[in-house]
């Protein structure tokens, strides 16, 4: 686990500094307690299998508001050909975990 990962408390003080990207900051400062817990209960997995943290912040302009970020993240990745950003030992978890949806997915573009 990164270390800034660590708990809610250490992430918030690591993503409100003036060195991280302008909209991401401004997303975690005005989100209140319960948000916050959530966002980093969603985004606590996609840091650990997404291989550059600068790629993840740009794709949570898209999903910050996502229900399951990990998965929206993978069927992303899959669907656009970046599974190369994702570290290798995760691919096969997150396909087993994600496959159905996947092909739900694909049926539904090729309907």
């Amino acid at each position: 686990m990164k270390w800034y990962m660590k708990n809610v408390h250490v992430f918030k003080n690591y993503f409100t500094k003036v060195n991280q990207p302008h909209d991401f900051r401004e997303y975690i400062q005005g989100l209140n307690d319960d948000e916050l817990s959530w966002f980093y209960n969603q985004i606590k997995e996609p840091v650990e299998f997404i291989k550059d943290i600068n790629y993840l912040m740009f794709k949570l302009e898209w999903f910050k508001d996502s229900i399951n970020l990990s998965k929206d993240l993978f069927i992303q990745a899959v669907m656009s050909c970046e599974t190369h950003l994702i570290k290798a030992g995760w691919i096969s978890i997150l396909h087993e975990r994600y496959k159905e949806d996947i092909q739900d997915l694909l049926d539904d573009f090729s309907s």
